[in-house]
């Protein structure tokens, strides 16, 4: 699993490794912020004996699955350059990782022969009305490099399903919060602010809204393919 050391991959390993399966996962350390936070995110699973973690990029799949011959069930890929301002002043970087390198796991998944489960994003749903955010919408319209990236790792995905007869399944989140969340979201930001007893900043007018999920029920979710 590539992001291994993010907010959700780390909730969902340690879920997974309760349950008795052998985990696998795989990360880069992305500079988005620091190394030492996501460290802290791995260490309740490092000594368990069915964890593996391997550092790295999507990139070397490749030559990890040449050497190691590994043989998995199911991929869970949470890898992605994160956040829609990054995208819009940077698109290029996020176009590389969330669309070339879902290509690469994929073509990962379809050498090995097995399922491959994705995490997309609600951000595909764009400027619809929240009455249209339903799976079976087809006109999305995504505002943004990073939502654009999502929108297509969805269709990449969905060309490998027909091509390879993968499992491909999309999984649109809905701002997940909870412990380890990124420190950039909003709610992390606004508790250290009350706790320093700064001002809260708060883009726009303030009447804005937005649906969150905590991350006990994301998982849940992600898990459910498992039996699908």
């Amino acid at each position: 699993m590539e992001g291994a050391a993010g907010f959700i991959c780390s909730t969902l390993t340690e879920r997974l490794l309760k349950n008795g399966h052998v985990v696998v996962r795989l990360d880069n350390f992305t500079s988005f912020y620091p190394r030492r936070q996501k460290e802290r995110k791995l260490s309740a699973c490092q000594l368990h004996p069915n964890f593996t973690f391997v550092e790295g990029s999507l990139e070397a799949l490749g030559s990890w699955e040449q050497h190691n011959n590994p043989h998995f069930a199911a991929i869970f890929h949470l890898a992605a350059r994160a956040e829609v301002r990054p995208s819009v002043a940077n698109p290029l970087s996020h176009y590389q990782t969330n669309v070339i390198g879902t290509a690469q796991v994929l073509e990962f998944a379809k050498n090995q022969g097995i399922k491959e489960f994705f995490a997309s994003s609600s951000s595909v749903y764009g400027n619809l009305a929240p009455s249209h955010f339903h799976e079976n919408h087809t006109n999305l319209q995504p505002i943004s490099p990073y939502a654009a990236t999502k929108l297509a790792r969805e269709n990449v995905g969905h060309v490998y399903s027909q091509l390879h007869d993968l499992t491909f399944i999309a999984l649109r989140f809905f701002t997940v919060y909870g412990p380890r969340q990124r420190p950039d979201l909003a709610i992390h930001q606004f508790v250290r602010q009350i706790r320093n007893g700064e001002a809260i900043l708060v883009h726009g007018d303030g009447s804005s809204s937005r649906d969150h999920t905590f991350i006990d029920d994301t998982v849940d979710g992600i898990m459910r393919p498992l039996d699908y």
